[in-house]
């Protein structure tokens, strides 16, 4: 019997799915953010929240 495991799948939907993630026990929660991949001159992302999902 296999474990099962917990996945970050990203959908999309012109060529597919990939799996990005696994989750350890001490993941908890993803985030889906808008903005600039680069930091800042003091280390911030200049990112907005657009999904926040917590997994229990």
């Amino acid at each position: 019997m296999s474990s099962l495991k917990r996945l970050l799948v990203v959908h999309n939907l012109k060529t597919g799915q990939d799996i990005v993630h696994e989750f350890c026990e001490t993941d908890f929660a993803f985030e889906l953010v808008e903005g600039s991949p680069e930091p800042d001159t003091n280390g911030d992302l200049d990112i907005e929240s657009k999904l926040f999902y917590r997994i229990d």
